[in-house]
């Protein structure tokens, strides 16, 4: 009373190469390539790196490289942060001198 894997593979094989079972399959593919499209766009790389993500073995080495490289985004966003740390300061600064001038 075991799974009848040869009866399953057929079926599977007899569906994907069905007009109907082939559209599913494309659509299926499309939308994991937009979404890691999304994300690496999202992440601040470029966004055709997630087409790669479609070939086998390569795109387990993109997600490991994603979860574990500094994302650009992250670079920017923290440069950001530095320069409105100076405007921030300059501001104080300017804010400072107007008040001793008016004084």
């Amino acid at each position: 009373m075991g799974i009848d894997t040869e009866r399953i593979v057929r079926a599977v094989t007899e569906f994907l190469a069905s007009p109907l079972g082939f559209s599913v399959m494309s659509v299926g593919v499309l939308l994991f390539a937009l979404g890691w499209v999304r994300i690496f766009r999202r992440a601040g790389f470029r966004a055709s790196t997630g087409v790669y993500m479609l070939v086998p073995g390569l795109n387990v080495a993109l997600f490991l490289w994603l979860a574990f490289a500094p994302w650009p985004l992250r670079r920017k966003v923290h440069h950001l942060d530095k320069m409105q740390r100076r405007v921030d300061k300059a501001h104080r600064k300017h804010e400072r001198a107007v008040e001793r001038e008016a004084a």
